[in-house]
């Protein structure tokens, strides 16, 4: 398989290399990142470390992934000081979040290398990791070919499959199952990933059930208080947070929020959009919607009732202000994000119900009275009653806590499983 995939590539790359470096060239993030994904001038931004020094590879996709693994990141640097630690991350979102968040605990942050035989094999001989540690997804046949070849040791930390991703998995059932079997251990989630991990034939030896790392966040997350303005706004206005949301249901919940701030002339919305490149399409919405809104990246105004969170990285510190937390992605058929960071704020957690991707985290956040389901018809009376009721709020926002509370420790179990490797 892994032969075909090569010969496969080396066919596209001869008939389409004239329309591929064009693409490249039109395109400015690609443009500057492609070099280096491709090996060159690699030597100049990895850190190199000396004789002795145990050497962490380890690689994120995007935004959601980057955030997923800081707190095992600060972790491995608070538990080996001296050992080298190298982060690739796929995207240049993502990559531009893990230089603010994770920068000092780690040596080097690059992009990733395309899964081309001579950059893979140009990033493995720089970067001489004694451990390769992926998060959630992004598996690579060239590179877990490599790996497994020098006989460097891979770990899948944070693993979850959607009901998408399992889809694919099963269709490319030959070309996924080899790079699964060359990890030494794949840690899953919850206890359906597991499942679903094995239904695709891997040995249930290599599969564990560690928790999910962001579990572990109130213990390790780095504080970046926002500035004074946002920390005055919430003590004088009930804010609103809609994190991670997406194309479709911001239109719903500006509309439900028009109806809100009717109601409860104190309520304020602040909507962090998971593309934060759709800002600007979510502030003309707002007013055309009548209400004043004001983007991050702009100056802003204590008398907007929308403020968009055009940034990277600073969601959880706005949930930590807020009186109702929103998850996006669930209002819409895509399977929701995670609702940890929110409930570990102490705040009542709302989405909706396409949380397919969050299924056990849901149901314990709704058996634990920490979260309610809302849909386009009942977004608006719900939070009426929240903001109304501040009983109520802090009676679920405590249920929240609790109920994440007590899945904490999912990093000691990780780091265990790291250092037997590594030792071994």
């Amino acid at each position: 398989m892994i032969l075909f995939y090569n010969i496969l590539q080396l066919i596209v790359l001869l008939c389409l290399w004239p329309l591929i470096i064009l693409f490249i060239w039109a395109k400015k993030k690609y443009r500057t990142t492609m070099p280096k994904r491709l090996g060159y001038g690699i030597k100049k931004t990895i850190s190199t470390g000396q004789a002795g020094e145990k050497c962490i590879w380890l690689h994120a996709l995007s935004v959601g992934e980057v955030t997923s693994v800081l707190p095992l990141i600060i972790a491995l640097r608070q538990n080996m000081p001296r050992a080298r630690i190298i982060m690739t991350v796929s995207t240049s979102s993502g990559k531009k979040l893990a230089e603010t968040v994770a920068s000092p605990y780690v040596d080097s942050i690059i992009s990733s290398p395309i899964d081309i035989l001579p950059a893979v094999y140009l990033f493995v001989q720089r970067i001489q990791p004694d451990i390769y540690i992926q998060v959630e997804t992004d598996f690579w046949p060239n590179l877990s070919t490599i790996l497994r070849r020098k006989k460097i040791p891979q770990i899948l930390v944070n693993g979850r499959i959607s009901e998408k991703s399992m889809a694919r998995y099963r269709r490319f059932h030959l070309f996924f199952q080899p790079i699964f079997k060359n990890f030494a251990f794949l840690s899953m989630q919850t206890e359906n990933d597991r499942k679903n991990m094995l239904s695709l034939g891997i040995s249930p030896e290599k599969i564990l059930t560690l928790g999910n790392l962001k579990f572990d966040t109130v213990l390790n997350k780095k504080k970046n208080p926002l500035p004074d303005f946002f920390v005055r706004l919430a003590r004088e206005k009930q804010l609103i947070i809609a994190g991670s949301t997406h194309p479709g249901e911001e239109d719903i919940i500006l509309q439900a929020f028009r109806e809100i701030i009717t109601e409860n002339k104190n309520a304020r919305l602040i909507i962090a959009p998971r593309n934060i490149s759709c800002g600007a399409e979510i502030q003309k919405k707002a007013r055309e919607l009548s209400l004043s809104a004001n983007r991050r990246s702009e100056n802003i105004s204590e008398e907007s009732d929308v403020l968009i969170v055009d940034s990277l990285g600073e969601l959880i510190h706005f949930y930590k202000l807020g009186q109702i937390a929103f998850v996006g992605g669930s209002l819409i058929d895509y399977g929701g994000h995670n609702p940890i960071e929110p409930a570990l704020m102490n705040i009542p957690v709302l989405f909706g119900k396409h949380m397919s991707d969050f299924r056990e985290i849901r149901q314990l956040l709704l058996e634990t009275g920490g979260a309610l389901e809302v849909s386009e018809q009942t977004l608006v009376s719900l939070c009426n009653q929240l903001l109304q009721s501040k009983t109520r709020r802090k009676e679920m926002g405590d249920a929240a806590h609790r109920c994440i509370e007590k899945q904490q420790g999912v990093i000691p179990r990780h780091m265990h499983y790291i250092r037997q490797l590594l030792d071994g």
